[in-house]
């Protein structure tokens, strides 16, 4: 999940709500922090139920870990009072925790931008423009508006997978232009690494899904210490981000 804008600082808060393939998390806050560190916590409604779960997870740029409780009433407690589940941070770390687009200073990292052309997105023209990857050789492509410069949408295929982020209802936050609707859908598509930079592969049954990230807020460069992102079990007492910002 990226800001999708570039050079905001070292560290960002955003507070909204998800719908993950139908099911409403009314309550989502994400902190990054520069190194590789994130938090996310969501508070899921479960369908005809009373009952909530809601979800920490998290990565401290050396482990990632999560941890979950469900019960009709949701403790500010709930990660002292469960044990987190702790792996060695991975590039799924690396991905989420990202504040910048890719398409910042794609030079010195030595990955090439191309024009591809011109496509249709959501009845407007947009520059399709090809980013490829120099280390994992993946290819993505980033669709700009062509009036208002603003990153509406990236496509991507890797392993079977297609995926596209959607951004629109941009805001200016401390001079940024931010995207408070995000849109993400996946599908499976059959193998075709001739199609696959091209983001152009068939379709195929398997799993599919999609999300959308209502934002409520943005704030930029605010105090994050990093005993935050460090796994529950470290800091016991520890209150969630909802606790912490009440």
């Amino acid at each position: 999940m990226r800001l999708v804008v570039s050079a905001a600082g070292q560290l960002a808060k955003l507070v909204g709500k998800l719908l993950l393939n139908g099911h409403l998390s009314p309550d989502l806050v994400f902190l990054y922090s520069r190194g590789n560190k994130f938090l996310m916590e969501t508070t899921t409604l479960v369908p005809q139920s009373p009952i909530k779960i809601r979800t920490i997870e998290g990565c401290d740029g050396k482990n990632f870990w999560i941890v979950s409780a469900a019960g009709k009433t949701m403790l500010d407690s709930i990660v002292a009072d469960k044990q987190a589940k702790i792996t060695p941070a991975d590039e799924t770390c690396k991905i989420i925790a990202e504040i910048d687009s890719p398409l910042l200073d794609y030079k010195t990292k030595k990955d090439r931008l191309t024009l591809a052309g011109i496509q249709k997105v959501a009845d407007s023209d947009a520059y399709d423009l090809q980013l490829n990857n120099s280390s994992k050789h993946v290819a993505a492509h980033f669709y700009v508006d062509k009036k208002s410069f603003l990153l509406v949408k990236v496509v991507r295929e890797s392993d079977g997978s297609h995926t596209e982020d959607l951004y629109s209802n941009y805001r200016k936050v401390d001079g940024m232009m931010v995207p408070f609707l995000w849109e993400t859908r996946w599908w499976a598509v059959r193998k075709d690494p001739a199609l696959e930079k091209k983001a152009a592969s068939a379709k195929i049954a398997g799993e599919e899904g999609s999300n959308k990230e209502i934002v409520k807020s943005v704030k930029f460069n605010i105090p994050l210490p990093d005993s935050l992102f460090a796994p529950p079990s470290a800091t016991p007492g520890k209150k969630s981000p909802q606790a912490a910002k009440k």
